[in-house]
């Protein structure tokens, strides 16, 4: 055989072949790069494909329940805001009942009473806190020849402050406001006692809830009789005009129309926080006012106003959602509470990245169409139709004359009958304008500003009427015994529907669940010129008083005011707490007593302070220790609701 040159026409290939294979090394290189480069082009695509579906998502479900919210804004048509006139009127329905208080003036300063007869609220007159020289507004009854009784409107005003008063726009029949004005270097009361509405005469003047109590005492000092807000008073708020009722109908249909907007434009993996920024973007979008909006989802909607919740939870097809939301619209506010299920998946087209992620495993969880669960949501959806039959039967059962208790009574008979009534430890509904300020975290104390209404008081007086004995103490044996330490008189209430209503409020606003049988009988004590009750634990010291059977120790104690007429004196006190230092405290607690007197509460109709008795273990807190002060004038009616450890005996309850 020849050699490689003969075998090829004597031409060797050797040469050729070291040339070419640097080439298919580089060739190889490119190669590798390329695949490289696609491969990472490829991860970033789709990790950036999935971050801009799950942004997409969000916008769209923005978008979507803007679009939806706002094809029909019909709901805002009746809605006007309130005439300069109809303020007026409120002002003269006002002075009519002053004169029937025999009252000279009522008082106010800038908030919402301050809004609801002048149209200035806080912040309208003050964004960043309460102005601590006294901006005031009064309001006296005038009485014509013909004995018609009409008000007069005047106000305090710092004398460089005049200016900006007289710009705010408060209605006024007259063309120009009366304003009294004072100086820096002036006692702003005694200037308000002198000038021409006083005319230098002792005045009786209502001052209302919300005024501070350092302008208070500055009145009492200048020699003017001040006293607080009766029931006639607060009746001319109560009793709402055509006018404020279509503001009240817009602002809440308003909100739930936002809300039902929103629901089909929701996708799986949304988050509560993002849900939220929806819904407030939907409203800011027919210009009401943000007030408060809490999302939820699942067990999250379990726990009170979303706990610790943090907002991270995302959305499944499976979620029981529960949004309590409110907003402001033209000085007028919503508060609703909605619950429900996502629509449940569809299959849809898929675009052909959609595919190719697919087929790499790289699919969004935003796009994957997860089968759902039809057992887990058809229970989730009955227990979500016994709730919607249960609250159309209380708004069949919301009529004139009928009480708050039997509305509640009405859905809570629906749970109880469908075998949830050991979940149903939330009440049907709550009063709009409750205040709640909490004076000390360790022991737990709280006070509850309106947490009784005024129809409410009227009834218990009622009920009690004519049966106030010598309130009583226990004694050793476990009886009651009168005694010095305690001599107010008292009576025991029935548990007729308004008191059930209560009982359900009070057991509510404790946070856990707890049978109503826990509670004792309500209790009323009257409060006349001298009495008084003692310093007191409202636990009791003696284990042989707290034994199961008798249901065993108090766990909390609620303590109000049911009447208050002319009193002085006759505040509660706890010796042992840490006075708050906070001047706003001062509309609720006498701040002319000495720090080392710990917190007075002043007597206030409607208003109650809640306290826990015992520690973790079971044992009684001393720090609770008060005392019911001397009534120096006048007459006032408390109410204490006590929680047992343990279930009480029908007969003690009162329950056939």
């Amino acid at each position: 055989m020849g050699n490689a040159e003969e075998r090829h026409g004597g031409v060797s290939l050797f040469p050729l072949q070291q040339r070419e294979r640097p080439r298919a090394r580089v060739l190889r290189l490119i190669a590798t790069s390329l695949i490289l480069f696609a491969a990472t082009s490829f991860y970033y695509l789709t990790s950036f494909y999935g971050r801009a579906s799950q942004n997409n998502a969000f916008d769209v479900a923005k978008q979507c329940t803007i679009n939806n919210l706002h094809a029909d804004l019909s709901f805002l048509d009746p809605a006007v805001p309130i005439a300069a006139d109809e303020f007026l009127e409120r002002r003269d329905r006002l002075a009519r009942a002053l004169v029937e208080s025999k009252v000279d003036a009522f008082v106010l300063e800038p908030g919402y009473t301050f809004q609801y007869y002048g149209n200035i609220s806080q912040t309208d007159w003050e964004p960043w806190e309460p102005e601590e020289r006294p901006f005031l507004m009064l309001i006296l009854p005038e009485i014509s020849s013909a004995g018609k009784v009409s008000a007069k409107t005047a106000f305090l005003s710092p004398h460089f402050e005049e200016g900006r008063v007289r710009m705010l726009g408060i209605p006024s029949r007259d063309a120009e406001l009366d304003i009294v004005i004072w100086e820096e270097h002036w006692n702003p009361y005694d200037i308000l006692l002198k000038s021409r509405l006083f005319d230098g005469r002792p005045a009786r003047l209502m001052v209302d809830e919300e005024i501070r109590d350092f302008i208070v005492r500055g009145l009492a000092s200048a020699g003017f009789e001040t006293v607080g807000l009766n029931a006639e008073i607060e009746l001319v708020r109560q009793r709402k005009s055509s006018a404020e009722v279509e503001l009240l109908r817009a602002v809440n249909t308003g909100t739930v129309a936002a809300v039902k907007s929103m629901r089909p434009c929701l996708l799986p993996g949304l988050t509560e926080d993002e849900v939220t920024e929806i819904l407030n973007s939907a409203l800011l979008s027919i210009n009401f006012g943000l007030f408060f909006n809490i999302v939820l989802f699942e067990e999250h909607g379990a726990l009170p106003h979303g706990g610790f919740v943090t907002g991270w939870k995302k959305l499944t097809h499976e979620s029981m959602v529960v949004i309590d939301v409110g907003a402001h619209y033209l000085g007028y506010s919503s508060d609703i509470c909605r619950s429900f299920l996502i629509d449940p998946p569809r299959q849809r087209d898929r675009s052909v990245i959609d595919l190719i992620l697919q087929l790499f495993g790289r699919m969004s969880s935003q796009h994957e169409v997860h089968p759902a669960d039809p057992e887990l949501r058809a229970e989730k959806f009955k227990v979500w139709q016994i709730v919607l039959d249960a609250q159309t039967a209380a708004a069949a059962a919301f009529r004139p004359n009928n009480t708050a208790a039997s509305v509640d009574i009405a859905a809570r008979t629906i749970i109880e009958n469908a075998g949830y009534g050991y979940g149903f430890t939330h009440r049907l509904g709550h009063g709009i304008g409750i205040k709640v300020h909490m004076v000390s975290k360790s022991p737990l104390v709280v006070y509850l500003a309106g947490f009784v209404t005024l129809a409410e008081r009227k009834h218990l007086l009622d009920m009690a009427s004519g049966t106030f004995t010598h309130s009583g103490v226990i004694d050793a044996s476990g009886g009651k015994t009168t005694h010095s330490v305690r001599t107010s008189q008292s009576t025991s209430l029935w548990r007729d529907d308004v008191v059930r209503c209560i009982e359900e409020r009070a057991v509510a606003f404790q946070g856990y669940s707890i049978p109503n049988n826990h509670l004792e009988p309500f209790q009323l004590v009257k409060y006349g010129k001298g009495e008084r009750y003692h310093f007191h634990t409202d636990w009791f010291t003696d284990p042989a008083h707290a034994k199961a059977h008798h249901g065993g120790n108090r766990l909390s104690s609620f303590f109000g005011y049911v009447s208050v007429a002319n009193v002085t004196g006759g505040g509660t006190n706890f010796p042992l707490l840490d006075a708050p230092y906070d001047d706003r405290w001062c509309a609720f607690i006498d701040c002319d007593e000495p720090w080392e007197n710990g917190v007075t509460f002043r007597p206030m109709e409607g208003n109650f302070v809640y306290w826990e008795n015992l520690h973790v273990d079971g044992s009684g807190d001393v720090r609770n220790l008060h005392a019911g002060l001397p009534v120096t004038s006048g007459e006032k009616i408390g109410m204490n609701i006590w929680t047992r450890q343990a279930p009480l005996s029908k007969e003690i309850r009162g329950e056939s």
